[in-house]
């Protein structure tokens, strides 16, 4: 069962890291990136200020599908949604090349006079 599960993890994981600009990364409150994602027992995920901020204005059932919210016990980190967060941020600041002078090369020909760029 936990070759199963773990098939079943990288499959989504790999799907999901193919679409970096994919809303799976976005709060249906803020729209924004989450921050300290949580998840209701609805299995729906917000920002943890966002869903904090909605109950204390007497938000009772999940903003996305009006199941009901049972309190603090129904909120838990989504420690996977954090990991792939923390796993997309690594592979977007590693795409982009260090500094440093470009890989260019001027050649200049001679018998033309122009110069160009390899």
């Amino acid at each position: 069962l936990p070759s199963i599960l773990d098939t079943q993890n990288k499959t989504v994981h790999r799907a999901i890291m193919s679409s970096p600009e994919s809303s799976f990364y976005e709060c249906p409150i803020c729209l924004a990136t989450f921050q300290a994602p949580v998840m209701l027992a609805c299995q729906h995920s917000f920002c943890w200020k966002c869903l904090k901020k909605y109950m204390e204005s007497d938000g009772r059932m999940c903003p996305v599908c009006r199941e009901r919210i049972n309190g603090n016990s129904d909120i838990t980190r989504n420690l996977l949604l954090e990991q792939l967060l923390s796993e997309k941020n690594k592979d977007s600041t590693s795409s982009v090349p260090p500094d440093r002078p470009n890989n260019f090369v001027r050649q200049t020909n001679e018998s033309t006079k122009t110069d160009t760029i390899t």
